[in-house]
């Protein structure tokens, strides 16, 4: 038996994210035309230009772990793939991490890197090689019992 949990990053948030960068860009749009000025229109083409592909990934990102008899198996689309056999981890303890500067992948936290997508309670690693990791989850019992099981 293993234990899988897949997750995504909370609608609500990136709905509120849109809607503010649409409020921001119908503001500038009405500056630039009332205004009629050329760099103002370049401002909002740049900006839906970078915003609208990175909704897309938010929307397409999910956060799969599996912890079985092996190791624990990361795979935050479309980011990253990690895999930490259990003979590579020196601790295992599920931690409330607090709010660690948002969601995502947060590098140089004092809980090492951080990969989550809402919340804050995650699996805190500490490998032998020193580095440290933390996989957020929504299930914090069940990844307890599978720690306990696989590692404890």
């Amino acid at each position: 038996m293993t234990f899988s949990e897949t997750q995504k990053f909370d609608i609500r948030i990136l709905w509120c994210m849109r809607a503010a960068l649409l409020l921001t860009l119908l503001g500038l749009g009405f500056a630039a035309i009332s205004v009629g000025d050329p760099v103002a229109r370049l401002i909002i083409a740049m900006t839906a230009l970078i915003c609208v592909p990175l909704f897309l990934i938010l929307d397409l990102s999910s956060l799969k772990s599996e912890l079985d008899a092996e190791g624990i198996h990361l795979n935050f689309r479309p980011f990253t793939k990690k895999y930490f056999a259990w003979s590579d981890v020196q601790s295992a303890e599920i931690v409330n991490y607090g709010f660690v500067g948002g969601w995502g992948i947060r590098i140089g936290t004092k809980y090492g890197t951080v990969y989550n997508t809402q919340g804050k309670e995650g699996l805190w690693l500490t490998l032998k090689n020193g580095k440290k990791v933390v996989i957020g989850t929504q299930r914090k019992a069940a990844m307890q019992a599978a720690v306990k099981r696989f590692f404890g």
